[in-house]
């Protein structure tokens, strides 16, 4: 005869003092995240509220109910499609770029080459710099009395205005890939998630 202990353990009431370690746990549990859903609430849900409820009033810090007026406002404003024209140029341009370059960076990279190590510092030093002294650089670069201006008046090119004119969509999307191409191509770990992805297919497909 085959009896089931544990199913005799669960029928067994619990003692006082197995309730009480088990509430002291649940109660430790949200002590420890509390700081954490405390800053949550804080920085994230209240201000996302608040700003949910000023999209459907009149002015900023208005009371006044306007419904989807300012949203129709906002649809009709030529700023804003000029903004949104921007943003789809640049990021249709610039996503497919750094997934391209940063992986056949990654792939080089994880060869043994001479100086592994040095060529993955520098692909990863970008991120480390602050993105104020990024933009203070590339400005003294593209400024119109700039770096890249005056070297290319030695070649009788005049100078060009990179940040007010038709270049200015190429130079952001150059500066982003700099900055954030980094990212997956000096991370070995990276690297080594597409040799074991590579061999998995390899051996499904045999």
């Amino acid at each position: 005869m085959n009896i089931n202990l544990e199913a005799i353990d669960a029928k067994k009431p619990k003692s006082k003092h197995e309730v009480n370690l088990k509430t002291r746990e649940i109660i430790a549990g949200y002590l420890f995240a509390l700081p954490s859903l405390a800053g949550f609430a804080l920085f994230f849900m209240i201000p996302f509220t608040i700003s949910l409820y000023y999209c459907f009033t009149e002015g900023i810090g208005g009371t006044r109910f306007v419904g989807f007026n300012n949203f129709v406002s906002l649809l009709n404003s030529n700023s804003f499609l000029l903004a949104a024209k921007n943003t789809l140029i640049f990021n249709s341009i610039s996503v497919p770029l750094i997934i391209i370059l940063s992986l056949i960076f990654a792939l080089l990279l994880n060869k043994k080459i001479v100086g592994q190590s040095y060529f993955r510092s520098f692909f990863i030093l970008p991120l480390v710099i602050p993105v104020a002294s990024v933009i203070l650089v590339w400005q003294i670069i593209f400024n119109e009395y700039g770096v890249l201006n005056q070297f290319l008046s030695r070649f009788g090119i005049g100078s060009i205005d990179w940040m007010r004119s038709g270049w200015s969509v190429g130079v952001l999307v150059l500066v982003y890939i700099w900055k954030n191409c980094g990212c997956f191509t000096g991370n070995p770990c990276f690297c080594r998630q597409l040799e074991h992805g590579g061999a998995s297919s390899h051996i499904f497909k045999r």
